[in-house]
């Protein structure tokens, strides 16, 4: 797996990271070449695949007869919580609650799916490291893995497609604003299997990534989709 290896020094308390090589994604989207963004999506997919697979020992996964709706209720509990006592860097009560009254709708087909799994939980572009020919080199800043059911680790590294509210480096800030008005108002239509996104005006179809439809050549394919 592209991840650094720790090393800890009994004699300090310090942590110390593996050097990885490369420089950050950072930007994306139109200003780097298609053939740049498929070669580095189908690296990104195959490290996807291996942390979405790893075996979770018992120990990690302690509350396991959780469904996925009850997890992320009390996830976005905990950031309306946040928000209600001052504490929170981002977000606001109004959408915490928009979310939580949206759960049962979006979380019925996904109960179903009771296995754990890990999460890299930041996983934007700064974090993402490559070669000059964009080739993955490593994933770094795992301070916020996690342990979480499979329907809350197993989709899209938001960045790709820029989704409102994630703004990406290299986005204007007008191309943004309409973004998120045109998926506000696709929103309002009938809910399909896909997700239609607009990112630098281009529209994509993007296949939604499901726990029992996992394999390295699938799901490169998928994020692929999101380069043409």
């Amino acid at each position: 797996m592209k991840a650094p290896n720790l090393f800890v020094e009994e004699e300090h308390p310090v942590l110390y990271s593996e050097w990885v090589s490369g420089k950050p994604l950072a930007v994306w989207n139109n200003q780097v070449s298609l053939v740049k963004r498929q070669r580095i999506l189908t690296d990104l997919a195959e490290f996807l695949l291996q942390i979405w697979t790893v075996h979770v020992p018992p120990d990690f996964a302690t509350e396991k007869s959780r469904p996925y709706s009850v997890w992320l209720t009390e996830s976005l509990d905990r950031g309306l919580r946040r928000t209600l006592s001052g504490t929170a860097r981002w977000g606001n009560a109004i959408d915490y609650l928009i979310m939580r009254s949206m759960i049962p709708d979006y979380a019925a087909d996904l109960d179903k799916y009771s296995g754990f799994g890990f999460t890299h939980g930041d996983l934007h572009a700064h974090n993402i490291m490559r070669s000059d020919d964009f080739h993955l080199t490593g994933v770094i800043d795992w301070d916020w893995m996690s342990v979480a059911p499979l329907p809350a680790i197993i989709h899209h590294p938001w960045f790709i497609a820029d989704i409102p509210g994630w703004n990406n480096q290299g986005v204007a800030e007008d191309i943004a604003k309409e973004h998120a008005a045109e998926t506000a108002k696709e929103a309002e239509g009938e809910a399909a299997d896909t997700e239609t996104l607009k990112p630098d005006h281009e529209k994509v179809q993007i296949p939604k990534v499901r726990p029992d439809n996992l394999n390295s050549q699938k799901l490169s394919v998928k994020l692929a989709q999101l380069s043409t």
